[in-house]
């Protein structure tokens, strides 16, 4: 038979049994949690909070990214389907003409060029040229008139441009991936602004556009439902 173990020497001289043993051991489990695991804690706590916040700022930076990369606003072009071409020839311009002259468009949309002018004295004091392009479309069908003007600075077309604009605010006019100028729309007849030649009749149906393209200035009168059109049509 196996005698069972018997208490150490040292528990006896200290007073202590096997059993104040076992409860002194049953204690120290009961303890609190110890400081290192508080410490342990505390670090994931705190790296949770480090991608919540992260993850909250990425969403804050993407919204202003979608917004500063929101383009900008554009005419609306009441047109559907492939644009009208003229039904008319187009006129010759003539000879001897300047590299801008020669570069304005002989027909836009369902126009044709009918008329072109030089114009003597040019409808701006710090203007270079200006140029008066009357366009016809089929017969039946109300034509428009192009008034176009060429200046050494971009700054002194911008200005022109404002000045024929009014109050009304208008939309960037984008050459490539440039804002070359503002175009502006008028199409009540209150605010279609009088034209700078006595002979272009302003009358009710006839709306109004401007805009700068760097050096260059371009009003049309036309058609107040296709006027916008025009505008966007126009090849310069």
């Amino acid at each position: 038979m196996t005698q069972p173990p018997q208490p150490d020497d040292r528990d006896q001289q200290n007073g202590t049994s096997p059993d104040d043993a076992d409860a002194s051991e049953k204690k120290s489990n009961d303890l609190p949690v110890t400081t290192g695991r508080k410490i342990v804690w505390v670090v994931a706590i705190a790296v949770a909070l480090y991608f919540i916040i992260q993850g909250v700022v990425g969403i804050v930076s993407g919204s202003d990214s979608d917004a500063q990369s929101s383009p900008a606003p554009t005419v609306t072009v009441t047109q559907e389907g492939p644009a009208p071409t003229p039904a008319v020839p187009a006129a010759a311009k003539g000879e001897g003409l300047s590299a801008f002259a020669q570069a304005l468009p002989d027909s836009v949309r369902q126009y044709a060029l009918s008329d072109f002018v030089a114009l003597e004295p040019v409808l701006f004091d710090d203007a270079l040229e200006s140029y008066q392009l009357t366009f016809a479309a089929a017969e039946g069908e109300a034509g428009c008139t192009v008034f176009a003007s060429q200046f050494a600075t971009a700054q002194q077309a911008q200005k022109a441009a404002a000045q024929r604009a009014g109050e009304a605010s208008g939309v960037p006019v984008v050459v490539g991936q440039d804002e070359a100028g503002v175009l502006v729309v008028h199409e009540l007849l209150a605010d279609v602004p009088d034209p700078l030649r006595g002979d272009v009749s302003v009358a009710q149906g006839v709306g109004h556009a401007v805009w700068s393209n760097h050096t260059a200035v371009f009003e049309v009168y036309g058609p107040v439902e296709d006027v916008s059109n025009v505008a966007v049509g126009y090849a310069l």
